[in-house]
């Protein structure tokens, strides 16, 4: 693969926002996320927008070993039309779509979900990547996205479904 994906020095100590330790990672691809993803498997979070992870961390309900912030993969932030498709990558962020006249012209139900989720600092930081896969009673994306029969591409070390 590429380069090797050192861990990030991150010093907690001495602070009450993350009460364990962790290794933390700042990938650059798409390639070095699955690479992570390949080797810590279960015991590693991704952090992307950080609105329910960081809060999960803070109350200890969940202690992962390792964090890879995948926040820097721009190959991932993005609302694009391809032929009749409207495509949304997974950093984008809540705000990006109420940002979108593509949005608000093309999926309305997503647009009207997008304008009642949160404060708009939670809209600047929540993704919709990480809306949909972290089971949260808060996660509002699932029905404006199923009305407009959204479909859902992933991809992990083994390939794309």
């Amino acid at each position: 693969m590429g380069r090797e994906v050192r861990p990030v020095p991150i010093n907690l100590r001495n602070t009450r926002i993350i009460p364990f330790e962790f290794q933390y990672f700042e990938p650059e691809s798409l390639e070095e996320v699955l690479q992570l993803l390949g080797t810590y498997g279960s015991e590693a979070r991704v952090l992307a927008g950080g609105t329910d992870l960081i809060v999960k961390m803070k109350i200890r309900a969940i202690e992962p070993k390792y964090v890879i912030n995948v926040k820097r993969i721009k190959e991932l932030r993005y609302i694009r039309v391809d032929e009749d498709t409207i495509r949304l990558g997974a950093l984008t962020t809540w705000r990006d779509l109420e940002r979108s006249d593509l949005v608000r012209e093309k999926v309305p139900a997503l647009y009207d979900a997008v304008k009642s989720m949160g404060s708009v600092q939670i809209r600047n930081m929540a993704t919709v990547g990480g809306n949909l896969c972290n089971a949260s009673p808060a996660a509002d994306s699932a029905p404006p996205l199923l009305v407009h029969e959204a479909r859902i591409k992933l991809t992990s070390i083994e390939g794309t479904r």
